[in-house]
């Protein structure tokens, strides 16, 4: 009883933790857009970037500001006032503009804030504050503001004019003050004149040290752009999550995608199916920092072609040293990968024939004997030579000889089984590997359809030729327990072959060679 209640209560809580989980779950995703709504975006242009990073702080200092003396005020002084009724709209002001500020509207939020701005702080001196320093800070902040953001000249318009407004509020009390009226002291005065001009020199000195840095950041983004644009290598750029954000134009031309297309793709839509594991396991270790590999891959063009680079894979950081983005450096490698098959395909197979080479052949047999040894099967070998090749070159030229070599093998291959290995040894001697030979009845039976199959007629540059050819047949392990001697013992029954008067097959015997029976 007590365990089954045991059990029903685990199950309630387990219940009621699953729908707290997704209550939280829920409302987690509201919040979360809450906070990257309120984040700034970024501006490709670096000049307005830091406008707007500047803009963006002197609005939340000036919210902090205003929401410290709006709360100072309800405190000290509860009720309606004019001065609460200004910090609210100074509120609405702020808030407005840092919307716009996420709309990319830098410049016409810039304008909108400083004139709206100073309009309100100067509204507060003449008709409700009268001269009070504590406005000072204030326009020190515009005037710093327009200098940085605008243009050197106007940090000192703005100075100006709110030095102006603080004389007429020194001299003229304003008609909604309500107080304790100022005292006029004119080394006060001229302590703020002193700030707000200080204010507008010292812009205009971080705004030249500023005009520097951006020049040089500016010519080092145009001369990365230009290496970046012009490099001879494709160089692609992925963000975190494996989706391209950049390409130059090498990258585009090798994966036959314009610009806006590529753009956004993922890894999964660029790397062929074969090599995207290749590029998955790599990718923890550069985006741990621990290596820079360089690895081979295929990647998949906008055709469906595909193209075989040669990928070097970094991490770059931020200033902070967090992963920013993954850079991928991309040398196409087709022309050596077909350049490698070629010479691979040439050293495996006849160039005349098309059938295995001589040193494809030899790695085979010498695989295929010890296997036999292994699992106790029989082999067969078929050294075939063509009888008459020397007599067509000299009739017919060395070009209809090789048309003659190519139709020949075209015939073999069509003989013999699937699993059997053909392959051109020279000139005009074959051979063929009969791998789990079922017996020597077999492999005569083969070497019968082969005789049959080139003595019927032919014809090499219109002319009818005579075709034939001799076979020397060796077992395995009857006649040799050796790759060496099983080819020894098949040439030795080839040339039986022929001196018995060509075209027909002779089966290696004790004597042509006792020394190869075991």
């Amino acid at each position: 009883m007590s365990n089954s209640k045991g059990h029903g209560g685990w199950q309630v809580g387990r219940h009621e933790r699953f729908k707290t989980s997704r209550f939280l779950r829920n409302f987690r995703g509201p919040v979360s857009k809450f906070i990257a709504a309120l984040k700034l975006p970024h501006f490709e242009n670096e000049n307005e970037h830091l406008a707007a990073q500047a803009i963006d702080a002197f609005l939340l200092l000036g919210l902090t500001a205003i929401l410290v003396s709006w709360l100072g005020g309800a405190l000290l002084n509860p009720g309606p006032s004019p001065t609460a009724e200004l910090l609210l709209y100074s509120l609405i002001i702020l808030l407005a503009a840092l919307a716009m500020l996420r709309l990319r509207f830098v410049m016409l939020t810039a304008w909108a804030v400083i004139l709206g701005g100073w309009a309100v702080m100067a509204g507060t001196l003449i008709f409700y504050e009268g001269y009070d320093s504590i406005n000072t800070l204030g326009h020190m902040l515009l005037i710093f503001m327009a200098g940085l953001v605008l243009f050197p000249n106007a940090a000192f318009v703005l100075a100006t004019l709110s030095m102006g407004v603080s004389i007429y509020a020194y001299f003229v009390e304003p008609p909604f003050f309500e107080g304790i009226p100022h005292s006029h002291n004119p080394y006060q005065l001229v302590t703020v004149g002193v700030y707000y001009y200080l204010a507008a020199i010292l812009v205009g000195v971080v705004r030249r040290r500023m005009n520097r840095m951006l020049g040089r950041v500016q010519r080092n983004d145009l001369l990365y752009r230009a290496l970046f644009t012009n490099m001879a290598e494709a160089v692609v750029v992925l963000d975190i999550d494996r989706h391209l954000i950049q390409a130059n134009t090498r990258a585009c031309d090798l994966l036959g995608y314009p610009l806006e297309e590529l753009l956004g793709l993922s890894v999964d839509d660029l790397v062929d199916e074969a090599a995207l594991d290749l590029f998955k396991r790599y990718l923890p270790r550069v985006l741990e920092s621990e290596v820079q590999p360089v690895y081979e891959l295929n990647l998949v063009r906008k055709d469906g072609r595909l193209v075989s680079v040669e990928a070097s894979t970094a991490l770059v950081l931020d200033e902070y040293g967090e992963p920013l983005c993954i850079q991928n450096i991309l040398r196409d490698i087709s022309p050596r990968k077909l350049l490698e098959e070629d010479l691979q395909r040439r050293a495996n197979f006849d160039d005349l024939t098309g059938l295995m080479s001589r040193a494809q052949f030899e790695a085979i047999l010498a695989r295929a004997v010890p296997q036999a040894q292994r699992d106790k099967s029989r082999l067969g070998l078929l050294f075939i030579d063509i009888d008459n090749l020397k007599s067509i070159n000299d009739a017919l030229g060395h070009p209809a000889g090789d048309a003659y070599l190519r139709a020949v093998a075209e015939r073999m291959a069509r003989t013999v089984r699937g699993g059997d290995v053909l392959a051109r040894l020279s000139g005009d001697e074959f051979v063929v590997l009969v791998e789990t030979l079922q017996s020597v009845a077999a492999a005569k039976s083969l070497a019968q359809r082969i005789l049959e199959t080139i003595a019927q007629p032919l014809e090499i540059a219109g002319k009818p030729v005579d075709s034939s050819c001799s076979i020397g047949i060796s077992l395995f392990p009857h006649h040799a327990t050796e790759a060496s001697g099983l080819k020894q013992a098949a040439d030795l029954a080839m040339y039986a072959a022929k001196r018995a008067g060509k075209n027909r097959a002779h089966l290696y015997d004790e004597a042509l060679g006792a020394v190869l029976v075991p």
